[in-house]
């Protein structure tokens, strides 16, 4: 006598869990917005011409703005000076222990501005990673400290970068 079974496979690929879209809390300045969520709060300034955030999961974010006039001509050199400036502070915390993971000058996309990218780790682990404009009339830089681990504090910087942080431009 034989037995039938009967099974029922589902073709449907199961419903992804629901991920509520945080709700973010804008900071609008006069030279930049800076869309965050709840999590980074305002910190005390570093500096006369800085806005600065830290978030519980133990990253901080230094937004400067230093208006100047720069003739188109001089920009890209002032942008890399921007840069030099970076890894000379770094140094400065950390004498021989700063590895240069990324850098590069480039004319912004829109072509308001000369785009200084660096990102840097200091032996201990903490990644500093910023994006600067230098435009005719400032310089503004966005910069991400962070002990995330590398992949980590790239795609927070990425995240932010692109998602939260609106300079205006020029």
């Amino acid at each position: 006598m034989a037995t039938n079974y009967s099974y029922k496979f589902s073709l449907t690929a199961p419903t992804p869990p629901y991920k509520a879209v945080e709700p973010l809390f804008e900071h609008a300045y006069d030279e930049f917005t800076l869309n965050l969520p709840r999590d980074w709060k305002p910190a005390a300034p570093t500096a006369a011409n800085a806005f600065d955030f830290v978030s519980e999961y133990g990253a901080a974010i230094a937004v400067s703005v230093d208006l100047r006039e720069t003739p188109d001509g001089e920009q890209a050199a002032l942008a890399e000076a921007v840069l030099d400036g970076r890894r000379q502070a770094m140094e400065q915390l950390a004498p021989g222990r700063v590895e240069v993971l990324h850098r590069t000058v480039k004319p912004h996309a829109g072509g308001a501005a000369q785009e200084a990218v660096f990102s840097a780790e200091l032996d201990g682990g903490s990644i500093y990673s910023c994006v600067a404009y230098v435009t005719s009339r400032k310089v503004i830089t966005f910069g991400l400290t962070s002990r995330a681990g590398r992949q980590r504090a790239s795609d927070l910087f990425n995240n932010l970068v692109v998602r939260a942080y609106q300079p205006r431009l020029p």
